[in-house]
């Protein structure tokens, strides 16, 4: 499986160039999505939610901005 997040946290000069955004601010993002997951998860609670997935919250967020970005 590919892991952006991991190439990214080793090189974060690759950010800007791959993403179209700073390392800094792709962290900041991520704190803001995770906590608004959690804070759903904790609204809504249930003891089933379907199959994980195989995309850590990391790689499906930048997976989304490689997507925007094209």
């Amino acid at each position: 499986m590919n892991n952006k997040h991991a190439l990214l946290a080793e090189n974060p000069q690759y950010c800007k160039r791959l993403f179209g955004i700073k390392y800094d601010i792709f962290e900041h993002i991520l704190k803001k999505v995770q906590n608004s997951i959690d804070t759903f998860l904790t609204q809504n609670p249930l003891s089933n939610r379907g199959i994980s997935s195989d995309f850590s919250i990391e790689n499906q967020l930048l997976l989304t901005l490689e997507y925007l970005k094209q």
